[in-house]
């Protein structure tokens, strides 16, 4: 053997320092960790029944809330824990180890031969080889953070143009409501004055009509003097020249005119027969309107003299819809398909006692929105059409049945 061949000791020593060294290492420090904090012992002191190493600040913490070992769970106090001073040195020789560890694993190419790194100079990483590995590393990260902020970059662009957009149709839709709102308004502003001024004109004829009444009272007809014909003659002028004023025509007014921006609400007038006439219970037909189908109920109070009444859907979309009742202010109810709602008692009808009917007016605003009231009518529509399917089919049957039996009929004529 050569003195460049390396002894047995000396591979021994180079396999000791090979790739596993650094686990040893890690391996040794973690023996010297205590178990409570999980950190370098300091001022170590062991359990004298299972030799666990602990800080003294930890395990006296640990037994000031439990009165035992953490690691074998048999009683311990502060008193009873031993002092290791040989785990403190201990522990400096590793520490040291480790960082020469740590230090001794990167060099550059003109110290990897130098004498403090003969030993495990196979150990060691050249400096050029490690810093390429970090900046191949760092080229991916890069990239990763340019593609990132590309696409950061173009989410920002969509969301200002989102943003942009979304303000434009708002400024648009917000200048049409306005428009429509205001065409409402003025309407029925239109419609308020043109009441006020027939019902001031209503009321200066009435006004007349009471002074040519008192005048009319205060005259004596019974005497035959020139002064009562001239007070008859004056009141007779005055009441021509009054009758001659046509007052204005009044009608009663469409509150719900044609708009685009609401739907009117349906108008149902119903009328209540009562089949148990000693039960005072009266219940509708069914009314449809655009596919809907509602049917009331209505039973009187024994003790008073006030109704009770409900109302249900049979048939069409359950939703929340706005119901008026006999003139009274519209609320909102929720009706589903079947069940009956109730709105309380009190409700203003009609009841005509000879003929044991009640009379009913109802409001309901089956579509809050142009768009509703359409999908409504499409279904209506896609109904019919399978309606008229099913129709179709049974005609189609009778045809062929009937097709049939004079088929036989004209075998049957020509035997």
């Amino acid at each position: 053997m050569t003195s460049q061949e390396p002894s047995s000791a000396a591979m021994d020593s180079s396999d000791l320092n090979s790739s596993g060294s650094s686990k040893l290492a890690s391996t040794i420090s973690h023996l010297f960790e205590c178990c409570i904090c999980q950190q370098n012992l300091q001022d170590a002191h062991i359990c004298p029944r299972c030799s666990q190493p602990f800080c003294r600040k930890c395990i006296a913490g640990w037994l000031g809330n439990q009165p035992t070992c953490p690691q074998c769970r048999e009683l311990l106090t502060v008193e009873s824990l031993v002092k290791a001073r040989t785990f403190d040195q201990v522990q400096e020789v590793v520490s040291d180890f480790v960082a020469s560890e740590q230090r001794n694993r990167c060099l550059c190419p003109g110290c990897m031969f130098a004498e403090e790194h003969v030993g495990h100079k196979d150990q060691v990483l050249l400096l050029e080889g490690a810093f390429e590995e970090f900046r191949c590393r760092f080229r991916e990260y890069f990239e990763l953070l340019k593609q990132r902020e590309e696409t950061l970059e173009m989410s920002l662009s969509t969301v200002k143009k989102n943003e942009r957009l979304l303000k434009e149709a708002q400024g648009r839709m917000s200048s049409i409501a306005r428009k429509m709102i205001d065409s409402i308004t003025g309407h029925y502003n239109e419609e308020i004055a043109r009441q006020s001024r027939i019902k001031e004109q209503l009321q200066v004829q009435e006004g007349k009509v009471a002074v040519l009444r008192s005048l009319a009272n205060s005259l004596n007809t019974n005497v035959t003097t020139v002064a009562a014909m001239n007070e008859v003659t004056e009141f007779q002028k005055l009441a021509g020249e009054l009758l001659k004023e046509k007052p204005p025509a009044v009608t009663v007014v469409d509150v719900h005119f044609k708009n685009s921006l609401i739907p009117s609400p349906i108008g149902l007038e119903l009328y209540l027969k009562n089949a148990r006439r000693h039960h005072r219970f009266y219940e509708s037909s069914q009314q449809t309107e655009s596919g809907f189908r509602w049917k009331v109920k209505v039973s009187a109070h024994q003790e008073t003299t006030a109704w009770s009444c409900s109302l249900l859907l049979e048939k069409g979309r359950p939703d929340t819809f706005w119901v008026a009742l006999g003139g009274s202010p519209a609320k909102p109810y929720r009706f589903e398909l079947g069940q009956w709602v109730d709105f309380g008692d009190d409700i203003p009808c009609v009841y005509d006692a000879e003929a044991d009917t009640l009379e009913v007016q109802l409001e309901i605003q089956q579509a809050r929105t142009y768009a509703a009231q359409c999908s409504q009518q499409q279904d209506y529509i896609a109904e019919l059409e399978a309606r008229i399917g099913r129709y179709e089919a049974v005609i189609g049957d009778i045809q062929r049945k009937a097709a049939c039996s004079l088929d036989g009929a004209d075998a049957a004529m020509e035997q």
